[in-house]
């Protein structure tokens, strides 16, 4: 009898994970910003943009991000790069790109007030810098093509979006590496539900890579003042913003947008374990759960 049940069992957990990854392949090839939003109409009146980079330590990627960004054909965008407490020459290198391109602002931060984490407060003093109708929040490490701000505004406009949220494209590294981030991959898609939470007031969705927020819709939820000691900040402003009555979107960001997330095995374990315990809320159960499964 025992070997039945574990047969049973058995033919069930590959059951769900065959489904799951069949929802999660039709999502990737479905639902790309670049090829839902490439045949819409043209915006007549392009908004202003704010660029929020928060960077700490990050001289050997912050300037290729920056350099990226200024890039772009995106008609009117200041960005706001944060040296948020740096050791190394990462705010150097942001003020020597900031000499020659009036749209890059930079700031310097020197010391982290109480209860604040640095990301998020390096955020929050962008943010209250922001003049654009829009604020993308994003990473010192993302690399964006020339038309990574304007098909993301062309579909934010046309639906009339609040918040949108792009998963960025993931570059290869070894065997090892790679089943990590398709393992990472499948179980974040299959817990967030992208291809619902434009649909479903309990679904939501967040990425630190791409979190495209119109002010009005971030300061009334909070912003980043609401987020002072949260590990996972992106997450919870996309939280924040949809149970605030604001409409989201995520997509798929591949063509537009891409990182090395993290360089080998050992760089992902550490990767999680600054924020895995976080994405489930801190629950024990939670965790012997996943674990199993």
């Amino acid at each position: 009898m025992g070997w039945w049940f574990l047969l049973i069992f058995g033919w069930c957990l590959g059951g769900f994970w065959l489904l799951g990854a069949l929802r999660i392949i039709g999502f990737t090839r479905n639902y790309r910003l670049i090829d839902r939003a490439k045949p819409l109409p043209p915006v007549s009146d392009w908004p202003l943009v704010s660029v929020v980079v928060p960077a700490r330590n990050e001289e050997e990627k912050i300037e290729e991000n920056l350099r990226s960004l200024l890039d772009m054909d995106y008609p009117c965008f200041e960005i706001i790069a944060v040296d948020d407490r740096s050791e190394d020459r990462t705010g150097v290198i942001m003020d020597k790109l900031a000499e020659g391109d009036g749209r890059l602002k930079v700031v310097h931060i020197k010391e982290l007030p109480d209860r604040w984490l640095g990301k998020n407060h390096a955020m929050h003093k962008a943010s209250r810098m922001a003049k654009g109708e829009f604020i993308l929040f994003t990473d010192g490490d993302i690399i964006f093509e020339k038309d990574a701000l304007r098909l993301p505004i062309q579909y934010v406009t046309h639906h009339k979006l609040d918040h949108l949220c792009l998963v960025p494209q993931l570059l290869r590294g070894g065997y090892w590496e790679n089943a990590i981030i398709d393992f990472f991959g499948l179980i974040f898609l299959l817990s967030i539900r992208p291809w619902a939470v434009n649909g479903r007031k309990s679904l939501c969705a967040g990425i630190g890579a791409f979190n495209l927020v119109r002010k009005t819709a971030y300061d009334e939820s909070g912003g980043h003042k609401r987020l002072r000691l949260e590990i996972i900040d992106d997450v919870k402003l996309g939280s924040n913003i949809k149970h605030s009555g604001f409409s989201q979107a995520m997509l798929i960001g591949d063509g537009l947008l891409r990182l090395r997330w993290h360089n080998g095995v050992k760089g992902y374990i550490t990767g999680m374990e600054k924020n895995g315990f976080a994405m489930i809320e801190y629950s024990i159960i939670r965790l012997i759960l996943l674990t199993l499964l």
